[in-house]
């Protein structure tokens, strides 16, 4: 959405308000992006998705916990609940 409203701004000479007015947006959403394409170019307006957090795992334990739950039940480890939980896995884990 950030490069297709920087585009009609910038090469098609639209005003900023009514490109955002027609993405249903805050009329003041533009001016970051236009700012961040004079800047750096139309690469920097890509959105980028976020790496998140390192894993707690190593790929040898995700791989044992991947065992452990498919098709498997909790209760075959002598859990009274029959659904796969984080917190029966943390315990497993531990």
């Amino acid at each position: 959405m950030r490069i297709l409203a920087v585009r009609r701004v910038v090469e098609d000479g639209e005003d900023p308000s009514e490109v955002m007015r027609s993405f249903g947006l805050c009329r003041t959403t533009i001016y970051p992006w236009l700012r961040k394409f004079n800047d750096e170019g139309w690469d920097a307006l890509v959105e980028k998705i976020a790496q998140g957090p390192e894993p707690k795992l190593n790929e040898k334990q995700r791989q044992r916990v991947k065992r452990w739950i498919l098709g498997k039940d909790p209760r075959q480890y002598g859990f009274e609940f029959g659904l796969w939980t984080r917190r029966i896995v943390q315990t497993l884990t531990a």
